[in-house]
């Protein structure tokens, strides 16, 4: 039954997509974040598999210095050695933590049965690319204060498209 279920949801993953692109991008142009009446970019997103992130920290301070993307078929065993690798020969503090979706174009967003969560998850991806034509978005890497910034609006932004679309 599972695998029947696995097949099933594939067949409709494309046609489930495709409409809640179309349903985040009228919500957006309702809100008029458009460009001569378009979305720019327009809604593209995919349900996939995310990688995880491997995140590192200097000892003395809570700051994210390095993200680096790590494949999601790490057993938990090779997380951990990959995380006490690391933190030894660099004296940091690491963590491999799972990742919702990805910015880049399209989206990729975490496989998911939570509608809430997927339609901010969405907008939240679509913001990073909304942005990444404008300062905020050039300059998220030049420092930590940006990155969060940037995050922090995206996530903003992601939880309030994501409501009005289910509304």
């Amino acid at each position: 039954q599972r695998a029947s279920i696995a097949k099933r949801q594939i067949a409709l993953a494309p046609f489930a997509e495709s409409i809640l692109q179309s349903q985040v991008n009228n919500v957006l142009a309702e809100l008029k974040l458009t460009t001569g009446g378009q979305t720019l970019p327009p809604v593209l997103y995919r349900s996939s598999p995310t990688p995880l992130a491997l995140i590192v920290s200097p000892r003395d301070h809570i700051e994210q210095t390095t993200n680096v993307s790590v494949l999601p078929s790490l057993t938990l065993d090779q997380q951990i050695k990959l995380e006490n690798d690391v933190t030894k020969s660099l004296n940091v503090s690491t963590l491999i933590v799972p990742i919702g979706g990805i910015g880049v174009y399209p989206t990729m967003v975490m496989e998911t049965t939570d509608l809430r969560w997927m339609l901010s998850t969405i907008s939240h991806e679509w913001t990073h690319n909304y942005l990444n034509v404008r300062p905020l978005g050039i300059d998220y890497s030049k420092t930590p204060e940006l990155r969060t910034m940037n995050e922090t609006t995206a996530s903003i932004s992601g939880d309030e498209v994501g409501h009005l679309v289910l509304e």
